[in-house]
């Protein structure tokens, strides 16, 4: 009777380690898959392009990098970027823009601060716009959909846009590449 109490124990202790063997093979893919996510996304800050192919980011790091992308967004919140206004020398910022959300839009939102960013260029520099509010920047860039109706080719050329993090200007610009190559290719298969 005790051969055969033994011989169960170890047949239960291989199916224990059938099922280990099992789990550790499902970790060995995911591990692989969120490596393979992580090489074609944002590498971590502070980790190098060579080190972060290699190594897997353990998860201190990337929950310190969701922390500051958290953090990057509620800050970012509260701007707009505006790209296309006119820089008038002789009037602050803040005029400029007051003057024109009076002209051509349908609310005047006073901001908290307006300055200009990026290189200067041959056209006018973008403005960031921040607000002591987030839905004044949602009611704002509701609004900014009017100039698209503007008969005015100079204000056709202004645009309100959100302020993005890295992170997410990186996934707007890959949602516009996959929705223009499938636009491509479906007005491409039907002219032929």
């Amino acid at each position: 009777m005790e051969k055969f109490e033994t011989k169960m124990v170890k047949v239960r202790d291989y199916g224990e380690l059938f099922v280990a063997n099992a789990r550790i093979d499902k970790l060995a893919v995911d591990r692989k898959t969120l490596k393979d996510q992580a090489e074609q996304h944002a590498v971590l800050p502070g980790a190098s392009v060579t080190n972060a192919v290699t190594t897997t980011p353990n998860p201190v790091q990337l929950l310190m990098a969701v922390e500051t992308e958290k953090s990057e967004r509620m800050k970012r919140n509260h701007n707009v970027i505006i790209s296309g206004l006119p820089q008038v020398h002789h009037k602050a910022d803040d005029e400029t823009f007051l003057d024109f959300c009076e002209n051509h839009l349908t609310l005047k939102p006073k901001p908290h601060s307006c300055v200009r960013i990026g290189r200067v260029n041959d056209g006018p520099r973008k403005l960031k716009v921040t607000f002591d509010d987030d839905s004044v920047v949602d009611d704002l860039l509701s609004s900014s959909q009017l100039l698209r109706e503007s008969s005015d080719f100079m204000t056709k050329q202004v645009y309100f846009n959100r302020d993005l993090t890295a992170m997410e200007a990186r996934l707007a610009f890959e949602a516009r590449q996959t929705r223009r190559s499938s636009q491509s290719r479906s007005t491409a298969g039907t002219c032929s």
